[in-house]
């Protein structure tokens, strides 16, 4: 369990997936590309906003990763919400394998690109960053936060993955692999001092119960070949943007 800056009882966190691009539907990484919305992703988001009325997810403000894709998921989905954007949410950033595919980077990167796949923080992506970097930054945005009655954020897979580890006290390897798509909303709740997910991954809280734990790395799971986010057979693990759309 995370212990410091403990959020009161009432505390909720609401965490939402961007919608879709065009890089998320070409199966390529973004990490830090700026990226809009393609024409579904935009319809995606707006087709979100009753959903969250329903759900009583009705926030004075929204936070949001800076990047154009996770703003603008929010400006859909929360029409009128102040936003406030902060790069701390961004995704991972995959430095020279931005925008490209698994094989165009496989073809162009060789024994980089796999060594990243086998070990993200022994060999990061060149101008990239290490899963450590992204947990660090996350964190401190977590742990900066006033904790109210609620608390949303737009971001990104990596970085919501990283914000979920951080509140359940999980290793955060063990949730990268976890299958979560474009347009996932992770609910959290505080239930006896603890964070919980009440709604929105059942991946995760299956597992919960049984095997998470830190033996979990990143593999040489594959975008759009059984890597989608989830364990392939065999054992290896997708890392955080390559659930087959591109993070």
């Amino acid at each position: 369990m995370h212990d410091a800056n403990a959020p009161p009882d009432r505390a909720r966190l609401v965490l939402v997936r961007h919608c879709a691009t065009p890089l998320n539907e070409a199966r390529k990484y973004q990490g830090h590309e700026d990226v809009a919305l393609s024409p579904a992703g935009r319809e995606m988001a707006r087709g979100m906003a009753a959903g969250f009325a329903e759900r009583g997810i009705v926030p004075d403000r929204v936070w949001a990763s800076d990047l154009r894709r996770a703003w603008e998921t929010a400006d859909l989905a929360f029409p009128g919400v102040a936003q406030q954007r902060d790069p701390r949410l961004r995704e991972l950033n995959f430095g020279s394998f931005s925008g490209a595919s698994y094989d165009e980077n496989l073809a162009q990167h060789g024994d980089r690109f796999r060594a990243w796949l086998r070990d993200p923080d022994a060999s990061p992506p060149p101008g990239g960053e290490r899963f450590a970097d992204l947990a660090a930054r996350t964190t401190d945005w977590a742990e900066s936060l006033a904790w109210n009655s609620e608390v949303v954020a737009v971001l990104h897979v990596g970085s919501l993955k990283a914000i979920v580890s951080w509140a359940l006290g999980v290793p955060f390897g063990s949730v990268v692999p976890l299958h979560l798509p474009v347009a996932a909303v992770v609910e959290l709740r505080v239930d006896g001092g603890r964070w919980r997910v009440v709604e929105g991954w059942d991946e995760l809280t299956d597992r919960l119960g049984s095997d998470l734990d830190a033996t979990d790395a990143p593999g040489e799971g594959r975008p759009g070949d059984g890597a989608s986010g989830q364990r392939r057979p065999g054992g290896s693990a997708a890392w955080p943007g390559a659930e087959g759309s591109g993070a």
